[in-house]
């Protein structure tokens, strides 16, 4: 790795992502979020959006004359610069009034935005450690890859060749925003691919499964699975928050899949609601076993719905009153209910292995 490398500290998760879980210091200190590594959730520390979510040199690459290029990094800026406009747009319109809505209006959201949304998602997908990780260890080397430019290229390739078409498909697919009573956290792999975070073919896989993102400690886009039977997720939606938390599992599914390091709001811990021995269990066991699978179901609100922006900074206890969006019990029984999602589960995995035969 040559001195230029050594000196730039390229982040895998964008600085203006990450600011979305943390508060303004005063100082030198930006922005600060709370952060904790993944295989010992209960170590929290305070952490600087500047030097978190980053490593030294990580996105230069060398040209086949051998000459060293920071490219990588100056087109994911681009990327970066555009989503930001988008999610302000989406996320942060009408901010100082407790009684607007704190899902996005319009909604879906306009094209331009959703373009800008779609590459970025495209992006981090591909751009993180862990998945230059999976691609060193999809080419059978036994080895840790080496922290040198060189070990880089492959994973730069990569990402120029796959982020176009998996950003079209990103685009193209129905998208579900929604509202969490619980706190959610993020990570150094923030979008989650449900149930083929490590497949093979992630084009295919981003094509077909759940994806995930937290947008903030309190709002999420799911784009989800498409089955026959749920007509009302094959256009863009917004998710009814009453009944069944499914951001619960999804805030352990992103702790599993982590990298190094999980993040969350100074003012947002989501870990009380966790199961973190259970969690971390399952993260051990995931080089050798694969990782956990799931498979949810939820309603969506009318397209006029929306929820207080109050919410977005009131937390209230676990049993709320009414009036407080998704505190909705139902009473069915939960072995049918459990049986239900396995049999959906399977079907889904079955559906999925007969898209890749031809």
């Amino acid at each position: 790795m040559g001195d230029k490398a050594r000196a730039t500290n390229d982040h895998f998760v964008p600085q203006m992502y990450l600011r979305r879980w943390a508060v303004p210091r005063s100082g030198r200190g930006g922005h600060q979020l709370i952060a904790a590594p993944a295989d010992n959730p209960r170590s929290e520390f305070p952490a600087s959006t500047r030097n978190i979510g980053s490593e030294k040199g990580f996105y230069w690459g060398t040209t086949p004359e051998g000459v060293e290029h920071h490219h990588t990094e100056k087109f994911l800026s681009i990327i970066e610069s555009e989503a930001t406009t988008a999610f302000r747009a989406l996320l942060d319109k009408d901010e100082g009034s407790p009684a607007a809505d704190a899902l996005p209006r319009p909604w879906p959201p306009r094209p331009a935005h959703r373009l800008a949304m779609s590459w970025w998602i495209a992006a981090q997908i591909l751009r993180t450690p862990r998945q230059r990780e999976r691609l060193w260890n999809l080419d059978g080397s036994p080895l840790d890859p080496p922290r040198s430019i060189a070990s880089a290229n492959h994973h730069i390739r990569y990402i120029a060749e796959n982020v176009a078409p998996l950003a079209a498909t990103i685009y193209r697919r129905a998208w579900g925003v929604g509202y969490s009573t619980p706190c959610l956290l993020t990570s150094d792999a923030p979008v989650q691919i449900m149930n083929a975070q490590d497949d093979s073919d992630q084009l295919r896989a981003a094509s077909y499964w759940d994806i995930y993102l937290p947008l903030d400690p309190h709002r999420y886009l799911l784009i989800p699975i498409q089955r026959p039977q749920a007509r009302d997720l094959t256009i863009d939606h917004k998710i009814d928050p009453n009944g069944a938390p499914i951001t619960i599992p999804l805030n352990e599914t992103v702790m599993e899949t982590a990298h190094r390091h999980i993040f969350w709001h100074p003012d947002h811990d989501p870990r009380p609601r966790l199961d973190l021995d259970q969690v971390l269990a399952i993260r051990q066991q995931r080089p050798a076993a694969g990782g956990s699978q799931s498979t949810f179901s939820y309603a969506t609100l009318h397209p006029d719905a929306g929820i207080e922006r109050r919410w977005l900074h009131r937390h209230v206890p676990d049993h709320a009153s009414s009036e407080h969006p998704g505190t909705e019990r139902t009473t069915t029984d939960p072995t049918a209910t459990a049986e239900t999602m396995l049999n959906r589960l399977n079907t889904d995995i079955q559906r999925y292995r007969n898209t890749g035969r031809t």
